[in-house]
């Protein structure tokens, strides 16, 4: 997966009353989501598509490498889980 849509988190007019913060689509300026009380998860849900990427590449590799090695099962697994619940395929 390659990330096609950049996302964005920035302040709106209830910021300083309420702390919240827009995250949009930057390709076609339609909203993802409202969030309250928290820069930093506004920043978190901006970033999913571009975490998404890293993990599918992570996973990608890991599994090249797991055919010789067993490494990090568990952490595999957990990154299996949230790629998952990410793409929805949970």
């Amino acid at each position: 997966m390659e990330t096609q849509e950049k996302w964005v988190a920035k302040p709106t007019a209830g910021h300083k009353t309420h702390g919240q913060s827009v995250v949009y689509n930057a390709a076609d300026g339609k909203d993802i989501a409202i969030v309250y009380d928290g820069d930093a998860y506004a920043a978190l849900i901006a970033a999913a598509p571009d975490l998404l990427e890293v993990c599918l590449g992570i996973r990608k590799y890991q599994t090249l490498l797991t055919k010789s090695y067993r490494l990090m099962d568990e952490d595999m697994k957990r990154l299996d889980a949230a790629i998952a619940k990410a793409t929805g395929a949970e």
